[in-house]
């Protein structure tokens, strides 16, 4: 279906995320400050971190399911904390020449660019339902159209990733009200946060209608007709997008326990 609806220009640009960061703020999306740009060897080599902000997140330009992708904390000159170790300068760039080498290029190519990006923190409000980490939220767009939604919630479960198969939460959001109206963990339905034990029904996205805007403008300006957009609300109560999917996967129908094929004006094949 997503071939059926979607050009392979399109789906090129999803997939490179320098190329679609660009696409989006020209079309006036929020997206996180890009800081640096690795594209090869020699500016691995001559690269000076010193004028990185104290807190940033290293990104492979063509990964997926999030792998590659480093948050590191500065501990002190030329060192940063990454979870409970700590990287050196040699380590961040041993990280980013195995980037560059394709280690985790989604394509199969033997080359990536490698790119540094702000560290956006999430609302406050998140800690009502016990986030731990950065939760996203995931809009699935058909026509440029929102059809289906959900927040992937991070637990400590999951060591904080917003991966429902690393252990975060996938919770069904209610397209008119941006309410959580289910939730899912683990394959089965939960109704509190499976580490925290906060209650996860009824909690409301705050800026769902800009979130839903923002997606919408999202996937115009990358062109496809089909995808799934991930934003965050940030502690600004801005809604910044993070990446737009080309194949955003099939997670969200068992969150909402609904077909997104039940929810297209019209069938595809």
């Amino acid at each position: 279906m997503i071939a059926d609806v979607n050009s392979r220009r399109s789906i090129a640009l999803a997939n490179d995320k320098v190329a679609s960061k660009a696409a989006l703020k020209k079309a006036g999306v929020r997206v996180p400050e890009t800081l640096m740009t690795i594209k090869g060897l020699s500016d691995i080599a001559i690269a000076d971190f010193a004028d990185l902000p104290e807190s940033f997140v290293v990104k492979p330009n063509k990964g997926s399911k999030g792998l590659g992708i480093v948050v590191l904390h500065r501990q002190r000159a030329g060192t940063w904390k990454n979870g409970d170790d700590t990287w050196s300068k040699a380590d961040l760039k041993e990280h980013l020449n195995r980037i560059f080498t394709g280690h985790y290029s989604n394509s199969g190519a033997h080359r990536d660019t490698a790119f540094l990006e702000e560290l956006v923190t999430a609302s406050s409000v998140f800690e009502e339902v016990g986030a731990h980490g950065l939760p996203d939220v995931r809009v699935i767009c058909f026509e440029h159209k929102p059809i289906q939604a959900m927040l992937r919630l991070p637990t400590k479960l999951s060591g904080g990733k917003a991966n429902l198969h690393r252990g975060a939460v996938g919770m069904a959001i209610d397209l008119e009200t941006g309410r959580c109206t289910r939730a899912w963990h683990d394959n089965r339905e939960v109704s509190e946060n499976p580490a925290t034990s906060e209650t996860l029904i009824g909690f409301e996205i705050p800026k769902w209608p800009k979130v839903l805007e923002e997606a919408a403008k999202a996937s115009r300006a990358i062109d496809l007709n089909y995808c799934g957009t991930d934003s965050i609300i940030t502690a600004e109560d801005e809604v910044v997008t993070i990446e737009v999917n080309a194949f955003p996967g099939i997670e969200i129908q068992n969150v909402n326990k609904t077909g997104l094929r039940s929810l297209l004006p019209y069938r595809t094949t």
